[in-house]
């Protein structure tokens, strides 16, 4: 098992990063913490939450920093240049996830499936903000909602079906840090 390391925030800078509920640290942090790429790791400011951990950007080698998107920023309490704690997570398969629209009037019409799709291997925990976007983003094999539907090819256009829309982790079974799986 790894140590639990103390790391200053900063912020995540490709676009393509964003809303996916990863972080970005060293190869070096990373052995330190006890996880590998793609393991899950716990990140602990004013509260806790759970982010994929993934290989820092080159330029950040050699800093003692934790990249993250301002969502798991929100959900670990910290903003830019603070401290949080990374340790290793104990992430559990999710059996069953509950979450709601983050703005109040807001209602979604929308297989569930999809939603599940989207939320696939992302680390959750109660209280966490979410965009449902897919952990992975592979342009070659992703096919949007407006694809699904038309069957039209936006090329290098990379379209989500929630836009931004925001949603809160209501509940989890179980309890604790989980990961939706394909069944």
């Amino acid at each position: 098992m790894g140590e639990e390391i103390r790391l200053k925030v900063g912020e995540l800078t490709e676009r393509g990063d964003f809303g996916r509920g990863i972080i970005r640290i060293s190869a070096r942090d990373m052995k330190r913490v006890g996880v590998t790429e793609g393991d899950i790791v716990e990140l602990e400011g004013k509260r806790k939450t759970a982010a994929i951990a993934v290989r820092s950007y080159p330029a950040d080698i050699g800093l003692d920093i934790i990249r993250m998107d301002g969502l798991v920023r929100r959900n670990c309490g910290a903003g830019i240049s603070e401290p949080v704690k990374i340790s290793k997570a104990d992430g559990k398969e999710a059996k069953a996830v509950t979450i709601a629209p983050a703005r109040r009037g807001i209602i979604i019409h929308m297989g569930g499936n999809l939603i599940k799709q989207n939320l696939l291997m992302r680390p959750l925990i109660v209280g966490d903000i979410i965009i449902p976007n897919p952990v992975v983003q592979d342009r070659k094999t992703q096919t949007t909602l407006f694809e699904q539907f038309f069957g039209v090819d936006f090329g290098e256009f990379f379209f989500t079906p929630f836009g931004e829309e925001k949603f809160v982790v209501v509940s989890t079974e179980p309890k604790g840090t989980v990961r939706p799986r394909s069944r």
